[in-house]
């Protein structure tokens, strides 16, 4: 019931009475679907931490980061990432710009914004990997997947027998 109702404000004819997009926003209907569980600060500082860390790598080195971070990480490990990814996508697009994560490395770390903003430069050269000026959600997860965890040897031969197939 509260849906209909929510829907019959958002298209009330008299304007007096609709509802605006504050009003909107704020409505408990809105709100009870649009709660977010609180991130890990822990998980922040390490998912931070490994996009400060991610360098350079092969094309090969991408393609096995990239089926291994599709196939072999677990839907918790997905789901903290997604959390982390969401919290720092400020404006919704799917897409971390530099600014973007500028704002989380400021917010996580503090520090000297001329020296952030030179690691943040570095940063989107080595995890962008579609050279595109932004980070989307795959480069995201390859950047952060748990190397000690996914790069063993059932999931590098998967990963082996992937490619040796699609290459037939």
């Amino acid at each position: 019931m509260e849906a209909k109702a929510f829907i019959s404000k958002l298209l009330e004819v008299d304007p007096k009475k609709r509802y605006s997009a504050v009003e909107a926003l704020k409505d408990l209907w809105i709100l009870k679907y649009n709660q977010k569980e609180e991130v890990n600060n822990e998980e922040v500082l390490t998912t931070m931490s490994h996009l400060k860390e991610f360098r350079a790598i092969s094309a090969m080195q991408k393609a096995v980061l990239t089926y291994i971070s599709t196939y072999a990480i677990s839907k918790e490990e997905e789901k903290k990432r997604r959390e982390i990814f969401d919290m720092l996508d400020s404006n919704h697009d799917g897409q971390l710009s530099s600014i973007e994560i500028l704002e989380g490395f400021k917010k996580i770390y503090g520090g000297n914004e001329d020296d952030l903003k030179i690691g943040v430069e570095t940063l989107m050269k080595q995890v962008d990997i579609n050279k595109n000026g932004m980070i989307d959600y795959n480069e995201f997860l390859i950047a952060n997947i748990n190397k000690a965890d996914c790069l063993n040897q059932e999931n590098l031969k998967n990963a082996f027998d992937f490619f040796d197939e699609v290459s037939l």
